[in-house]
């Protein structure tokens, strides 16, 4: 069998891989569109976000997180987005990177605060969402505590989910009353805005209360 000198070899998957810089081959390329706004988030590179008039294309702002490099993860993958940007009802902007959560402005970008938080879990379950009062809302400690942290980044109150179980979905919250919803693999939670456990009821009664309910 034929033994293919080392040069060679990386030559060919150059080829393979395209004459791209290294992030060309990570760019993920998100672009979302803000509700009730006329601007898309365009993320240009690893972690770049541009603000772009719907309107007339231009670009309102740019972002450049500055974070330190870490020797275990490749820029790109630290750097990159891995959830969908969550607007608060102050304004601002959530961006979850792999380990940190920066806080925006919406109006030109600045960078309001950001906070280490650790990549514990699947990009799904790392998604934060925002409250009433423009705080934040995430899963921490393997899905098995609720963190609540206010709009300027202090902690607000923790919630542990221990007698219940890990979360299998990112937080909810009513709009309305602000409650935050979890949902893990045997409880749906209900949290009040003031970090206090409302109720936590069985899945299989929620189940079995609906085929009563649909029952002729």
């Amino acid at each position: 069998m034929k033994r293919w000198p080392l040069m060679v070899l990386l030559a060919i998957a150059a080829l393979i891989g395209g004459c791209r810089s290294k992030h060309e081959r990570s760019y993920r390329g998100q672009v979302q569109v803000l509700e009730g706004d006329q601007t898309a988030l365009v993320e240009l590179a690893a972690g770049s976000l541009a603000a772009v008039s719907l309107a007339d294309g231009v670009v309102q702002w740019r972002y450049q997180p500055v974070m330190t490099p870490s020797p275990y993860l490749d820029y790109a993958e630290r750097y990159r987005l891995v959830c969908p940007v969550v607007r608060t009802p102050g304004g601002d902007l959530l961006l979850r990177y792999d380990d940190e959560l920066h806080v925006l402005s919406r109006k030109d970008g600045r960078l309001r605060w950001k906070r280490r938080v650790y990549r514990w879990a699947a990009d799904r379950l790392r998604c934060p969402a925002a409250t009433a009062d423009s705080g934040v809302v995430l899963l921490r400690h393997s899905g098995l505590r609720v963190q609540k942290l206010a709009a300027d980044g202090s902690p607000s109150w923790v919630v542990g989910l221990t007698l219940v179980g890990a979360a299998i979905s990112p937080p909810k919250v009513s709009p309305e009353s602000g409650d935050v919803l979890i949902q893990t693999a045997s409880h749906l939670v209900n949290i009040s805005p003031a970090g206090a456990i409302n109720w936590a009821r069985l899945r299989d009664k929620l189940i079995d209360a609906g085929h009563s309910a649909g029952s002729p």
